[in-house]
């Protein structure tokens, strides 16, 4: 109930949305070749961009939930302080760690999921959630993990016991629970990783209905034929975000 009131609140103090304002998604995992839970990460990036007289304006949302105290310790017994790292930082800090950082999108979204994001990003910084790399047993209103930081988005607030796995595979999961707010799930718009200034990192590029590795959820056991591995986005793989 408090968590709804909350998002009400801020939903409604939200500025009204502009005629040129579009929304974007894109969604991010990351793992080692060893696929250790201690070295992958799922996090997601919610854009609003606005033209302008000067250009484009970019305001960007970044969930990437990790401990305050890096690295990640999947072993460590009880909650610790987390913190919402910002994108480029996230990158970073992955990629030191040798982790490959695949991508999801960039997708257009209904504004809704943009505001959603604000919300939950406003309920992290508020110290009221710790971090636990598995939580199972523990609501996720009082401790989570970086993948249910995400999908409690939409799924809401739970105690949960099992999750879809790490790395990709969870990054896969996340993406096909944020599908009901992409406007066009067969369509990417590219330039917007430039805009993002994100063709400087090494990425995979993945798509959507293709399952990365070997899950253990049923139903995702196949593998993605084509991971684009490239410094910036593949080309000609979709549409600019331009009008």
């Amino acid at each position: 109930m408090h968590r709804l009131l909350a998002c009400a609140i801020l939903l409604f103090a939200a500025p009204l949305h502009a005629a040129d304002d579009r929304y974007f998604l894109m969604v991010f995992g990351a793992e080692r070749p060893s696929r250790s839970p201690d070295h992958a990460h799922t996090f997601a990036t919610f854009v609003k961009r606005s033209e302008t007289p000067d250009g484009a304006k970019l305001e960007v949302r970044t969930i990437s939930w990790l401990p305050a105290k890096l690295p990640v310790r999947t072993l460590k017994i009880r909650p610790e302080a987390g913190h919402n790292y910002e994108l480029h930082e996230t990158i970073r800090f992955l990629q030191g760690d040798g982790q490959r950082v695949s991508v999801w999108g960039p997708y257009e979204i209904r504004p809704e999921l943009y505001e959603m994001a604000g919300c939950q990003i406003a309920r992290l910084n508020s110290g009221a959630i710790r971090y636990k790399s598995y939580d199972g047993l523990f609501h996720s209103a009082r401790v989570t993990n970086c993948i249910h930081a995400l999908s409690s988005m939409v799924e809401g607030d739970r105690r949960r016991v099992f999750g879809p796995g790490w790395g990709d595979v969870s990054s896969y999961h996340v993406t096909g629970l944020f599908l009901p707010w992409v406007v066009d799930r067969c369509t990417t718009y590219d330039t917007l990783v430039k805009e993002l200034c994100l063709e400087q990192y090494c990425l995979a590029y993945r798509k959507t209905f293709a399952a990365p590795a070997a899950s253990p959820r049923i139903g995702l056991q196949r593998r993605d034929p084509n991971p684009v591995l490239t410094a910036g986005p593949p080309p000609v793989r979709g549409r600019s975000p331009r009008r």
